[in-house]
């Protein structure tokens, strides 16, 4: 899917110096996204573009042009958000969503890590299917993402998935809160998938490869469901950094925004 570069209105604050908390983390970062700050010290483009209050694309801080942006109907608005007030994307759970490049572009089928800060604001769906569920994000091609369910406790809340070929592998759940910040991580090494709330809270299930990779990375609509939340930050890793730097990372996003 793409989308024409369109008329920019406004900007939202660009980098210029200084140090991000992605410098120093071991690992490959292939994408990197803030509505409101630096994740890099080398980067000093803008953080998004703006029209009319809505978020028209969102800035790739990696240097690799991955923008994420949507058609002007489903553009999620500019909004503050949280406990210390941050930009944030504001996903209506109507229409909104945004999308990028093939999923490959950042993670490999053994190998992955990503991690996202945010607030959902509603959770509207409870299926056995994983893919039916709202999520933070996921890929167009129905084979990865971190779904959310009505249900608490294993396996239902907070989950991680994907496809295997002739298969679905889903983890255990978490339980997880509506209408507080929380810093979502889904992995993916080792033979293992693994999905951790607020750096702690881990859970896994063994796993063999990703079948695809070739669906677009997309926020606030994976799949079918449209998700009621506010995105702060997303970063993906092609390569995993050790535990002591994804505890520092998800510690300072959620400090970030709580």
């Amino acid at each position: 899917m793409t989308f024409p570069m369109p008329m920019f209105d406004t900007a939202v604050a660009a980098g210029g110096g200084g140090s991000g908390p992605l410098d120093g983390i071991s690992g490959t970062v292939s994408g990197a996204w803030s509505w409101s700050r630096q994740f890099l010290g080398s980067y000093g483009g803008a953080f998004s573009q703006e029209a009319s209050g809505n978020t028209e694309i969102l800035f790739d801080q990696f240097g690799s042009n991955d923008f994420l942006q949507t058609a002007t109907a489903d553009r999620p608005l500019l909004a503050t958000s949280g406990a210390q007030s941050r930009n944030a994307g504001r996903f209506d759970g109507i229409t909104d969503f945004m999308v990028n490049a093939a999923m490959s572009n950042f993670i490999s089928v053994s190998t992955g890590y990503i991690i996202v800060s945010a607030i959902v604001n509603a959770i509207d769906t409870d299926s056995s299917q994983p893919r039916l569920n709202d999520s933070l994000w996921g890929d167009s091609s129905q084979r990865l993402s971190c779904p959310m369910r009505t249900s608490t406790g294993t396996p239902n809340g907070l989950h991680a998935w994907h496809r295997i070929p002739g298969n679905v592998i889903t983890s255990p759940g978490i339980d997880i809160s509506t209408g507080v910040e929380v810093v979502v991580e889904w992995r993916k090494e080792g033979g293992t998938l693994y999905v951790r709330l607020n750096g702690a809270n881990e859970q896994s299930i063994a796993s063999a490869d990703i079948d695809i990779l070739t669906g677009l990375l997309r926020i606030g609509h994976p799949f079918y469901a449209f998700t009621d939340c506010d995105i702060f930050e997303i970063v993906t890793f092609s390569a995993i950094p050790t535990l002591a730097d994804r505890d520092t990372l998800a510690a300072d996003m959620l400090s970030y925004i709580n």
